[in-house]
């Protein structure tokens, strides 16, 4: 009894022996592991990536502004422009020289030679206006007014021929006629009942428009 004791506790104390030497051995990889464990872990730096593309540099704009061009019918806006008219008044009197005055303070004149292109005769007025030209005669016969006036036209001139018998009207037309006018007659609160009165607008021969009148 007493040796199956014995056995056992020598069996007990080999199986302890046998335990510890287990650990004894197993020790350093748990120490390892450990000490791996305890080792502070190193931060993973992340490079930052760099910017597709850099910043582009805003310009600044410049705003353009347009120069405002006032037009001349704009200037002193609120009122109507104003409008520098010549004016010139004539006499009726005689049929001859009213048209006479009435050419020479329409048109320009020149010298007769340069329109009579080698026809003899003397005109009372000769005178140009935008190329057309125009002789003026008084009392000559019909006949030689129609030959004169068909040599002439090849040279951009006409004969205005004036009987004397002619009404104030129909000298004024004549004249404003041959000479290729445009006007408007024109009456206002001044105009008196036996005048007449003729507006001619500025053009190319005439930087200003023209009211003419012509009293009885």
């Amino acid at each position: 009894m007493q040796g199956i004791t014995f056995l056992f506790q020598i069996f007990i104390i080999s199986a302890a022996l046998l335990l510890l030497a287990g650990q004894a051995f197993s020790e350093p990889s748990f120490e390892l592991e450990l000490k791996e464990l305890k080792k502070p872990s190193i931060p993973v730096i992340k490079a930052k990536k760099k910017k597709a593309s850099a910043q582009k540099k805003i310009k600044p704009r410049i705003k353009q502004v347009t120069p405002e061009v006032i037009k001349a019918e704009e200037v002193g806006k609120g009122s109507e422009p104003v409008i520098w008219i010549s004016e010139l008044t004539l006499k009726a009197g005689d049929g001859c020289q009213l048209a006479e005055r009435m050419a020479v303070a329409l048109a320009h004149s020149v010298p007769a030679e340069t329109l009579l292109n080698g026809l003899d005769f003397k005109p009372v007025a000769s005178v140009v206006y935008d190329g057309q030209g125009l002789l003026l005669v008084c009392g000559v016969p019909t006949a030689e007014v129609y030959t004169y006036n068909r040599l002439l036209a090849e040279h951009n001139v006409q004969m205005l021929n004036l009987t004397g018998t002619e009404s104030v009207g129909q000298v004024a037309r004549q004249v404003i006629d041959c000479l290729g006018l445009s006007f408007r007659l024109d009456f206002d609160e001044h105009s008196k009942e036996d005048e007449l009165v003729y507006l001619f607008p500025a053009d190319k021969e005439r930087e200003r428009p023209l009211r003419l009148t012509i009293q009885p």
